[in-house]
């Protein structure tokens, strides 16, 4: 038996209305989920630790702005984000009769490439900085030669995510827009880490919040260094190297020279500088005696030395170099890789010395006078 059009028409109206009171639910709660999303970070803490530090430093460099004077540009890795204090260098440079403000874009984890995006904004919006000091180490070849790009670090980060995604497909830009304005997007890692630890939250709230660094504060100087971390003595200090080592397979050398795979690796910083006209030097920063002893073991097929891999890097970079990494004291780091709060301190005074006598000076004073 046919059922009536009427009857029919009411059906498809019911199931129709019900399909948009169900789309109509589902989008007021994603609107509620979104604002509450909004709510929870603008009164927490979303830092991802490596994607907010990089978002943070592209945002001091986009707002950089040309000044009279002299600047001095610091970037690398996290061993100069967290080793070099930029108000320290400034003031010491200040008493010493070269005044010149010092700006840190190093990053944690970061790559050549990524350290010439940060520039390069800085760069776009007029700022043009006396000299470039960018960290190395011998450690560079060992694990990172070979490697080339971008870093994850950036890659995950909202800033790099969609510098990256500008330069794909408009499904790529669109994911840009994604990212940039939802909150459920753009701070999924931040949610994800609070989900996870609510069991530790709930069962050991004083564990669960007594991690993370202890030193001068929680968050970085307006002018980009980091907060300062535990210490560790000299035997502790060997301990963590010796465990570190073991814990990760040898580097595998596919090069021919470790000195040309390590100019190779700073070919983006090296290039750029060239480019711009821009004096380049090259920081050496303290490294534990013992982390050098390995590394040196590690080059010993190539018949060369840290200190000459180093030295002979820089000159085949064209750029000047500035050697701290003798400094071996106790209580000077705080892991592998980092300096604590009394060793940065420290090496954020020498670097301040060393660039108050010649070349250094020469190079502040000629930007100075144009």
């Amino acid at each position: 038996m046919d059922q009536d059009p009427n009857e029919l028409r009411l059906m498809w109206r019911g199931s129709t209305a019900k399909q948009a009171a169900v789309v109509a639910s589902v989008f007021l709660t994603l609107i509620g989920l979104e604002l509450v999303a909004r709510l929870v970070v603008s009164i927490g803490c979303p830092p991802g630790f490596y994607s907010a530090d990089f978002d943070k430093k592209y945002a001091l460099a986009k707002n950089l702005s040309p000044k009279a004077g002299t600047s001095v540009l610091l970037l690398g890795t996290s061993r100069t984000q967290r080793g070099i204090y930029p108000e320290l260098v400034a003031s010491e440079l200040n008493r010493l009769g070269c005044a010149s403000s010092v700006i840190n874009l190093a990053t944690y984890g970061s790559m050549p490439e990524d350290e010439k995006f940060l520039c390069e904004t800085a760069l776009e919006s007029g700022f043009i900085p006396s000299m470039i000091i960018y960290d190395v180490g011998p450690e560079d070849v060992l694990y990172r030669a070979g490697k080339v790009g971008f870093s994850a670090e950036f890659a995950n980060s909202p800033s790099g995510s969609a510098f990256l995604c500008e330069k794909t497909s408009l499904l790529g830009q669109l994911r840009r827009l994604i990212d940039q304005n939802l909150y459920l997007i753009s701070h999924r890692q931040f949610f994800k880490s609070i989900v996870t630890t609510i069991p530790e939250r709930l069962l050991k709230p004083l564990e669960a919040y007594a991690t993370g660094p202890v030193g001068v504060g929680a968050e970085g100087s307006p002018l980009g260094w980091a907060p300062g971390y535990r210490t560790l003595t000299t035997a502790q200090c060997n301990e963590q190297i010796d465990e570190y080592c073991s814990s990760i397979p040898p580097p595998a050398f596919d090069f021919a020279s470790p000195v040309i795979a390590h100019q190779k690796y700073l070919s983006p910083i090296s290039d750029l500088c060239r480019e711009r006209k821009i004096p380049l030097v090259l920081l050496w920063l303290p490294r534990p005696g013992h982390s050098l002893d390995l590394c040196d073991k590690f080059l010993a097929k190539f018949s060369i030395k840290s200190s000459e891999l180093v030295h002979e890097t820089a000159n085949g970079s064209k750029a000047l170099l500035i050697d701290l990494h003798t400094d071996d004291e106790n209580g000077h780091y705080s892991d592998v890789s980092h300096l604590s709060v009394v060793g940065s301190v420290r090496a954020s005074y020498e670097l301040a010395r060393q660039l108050a006598v010649k070349p250094f000076r020469d190079i502040l004073a000629r930007c100075e006078a144009k």
